[in-house]
């Protein structure tokens, strides 16, 4: 099945033509001329014209992708500490890890 063809638009009216958009696009979905064209089948919805407009000008209005983006934003926007890791002898197979965690398994 074919993915519909999405990608972030422009508000002509916000848009100072200064090509950051274009330049930041990994694989040359946005080009400038007397306006910004996006070619949404090169569009891999990264949003990286979206983060990087400096006036605001670029806009994902595609439903499906703005709900995603709210909810990245709300649930991982900050850094979090891992719950649990594991250290790992290589000489003698023995593992380690952080026993305090209520995630931790692995009990050598």
């Amino acid at each position: 099945m074919e993915r519909p063809l999405e990608a972030p638009t422009t508000q002509e009216t916000l848009c100072s033509l200064c090509g950051i958009c274009a330049s930041v696009c990994p694989t040359a979905a946005v080009t400038l001329a007397d306006a910004v064209i996006t070619e949404p089948e090169r569009c891999i919805l990264c949003q990286a014209c979206v983060k990087n407009c400096p006036t605001g000008a670029r806009v994902m209005e595609v439903e499906r992708i703005k709900k995603v983006a709210d909810w990245l934003s709300t649930n991982y926007a900050r850094r979090k500490e891992p719950e649990i890791f594991l250290l790992e002898n290589v000489a003698n197979g023995e593992r380690k890890g952080n026993r305090k965690s209520p995630l931790f398994s692995c009990q050598n």
